[in-house]
């Protein structure tokens, strides 16, 4: 038996859309003052928020496509799970499989390759334990080292937004121009 739909209220989700461009605002500020750890954080909080919206608006098409995890509760998704169900919606196209040791690999793919980079990066950040254990870890206290890397990252996220934006725009969502990010 199927669970029941989790319902956000129209509230919620705006809110859901605002905190996305919000945190994605704030973490261009925090890489601006050199807040490497702040900015990478926060663009992932982005992504999350904006992933949520989404599958939360389409959740009937999820459940038809059979894209819908058992955990329907996108609210208690990690990031790694939200994008588990933006690939398997077609969301965030991934080219074939690349090695998992090789974060850097996934940057010369399409959008669902690379969104691994960040990830990869943001539980770096995030995890204490993830971040002393990588062998190849970003340079926090490196401005030469983290600007390039934040550029990336951002640019990562951004694509992920547009892609989730259009999502929410496709003719088979049944939606309107319905923003999922800033």
């Amino acid at each position: 038996m199927a669970r029941p739909a989790l319902t956000l209220s129209e509230s919620q989700l705006r809110e859901l859309i605002e905190l996305t461009s919000d945190l994605f605002d704030e973490a261009g500020r925090c890489a601006s003052a050199g807040l490497w750890r702040a900015a990478v954080l926060l663009l992932g909080g982005a992504v999350e928020a904006a992933l949520i919206a989404t599958a939360a608006r389409l959740e009937p098409e999820l459940r038809r496509t059979g894209a819908w995890p058992s955990n329907a509760d996108p609210t208690s998704w990690t990031l790694g799970q939200a994008l588990q169900v933006a690939k398997a919606a077609s969301w965030l196209p991934s080219g074939p499989s690349t090695s998992e040791g090789d974060v850097f690999a996934a940057l010369h793919g399409d959008i669902g390759d690379a969104v691994r980079f960040l990830l990869v990066v943001r539980n770096m950040v995030v995890h204490p334990g993830a971040y002393v254990l990588a062998e190849d870890r970003p340079d926090l206290d490196d401005t030469e080292h983290m600007r390039p890397t934040y550029d990336v990252l951002h640019g990562i996220a951004a694509e992920v937004l547009l892609r989730l934006q259009a999502a929410l725009e496709s003719p088979r969502s049944g939606r309107g121009a319905s923003p999922a990010a800033g």
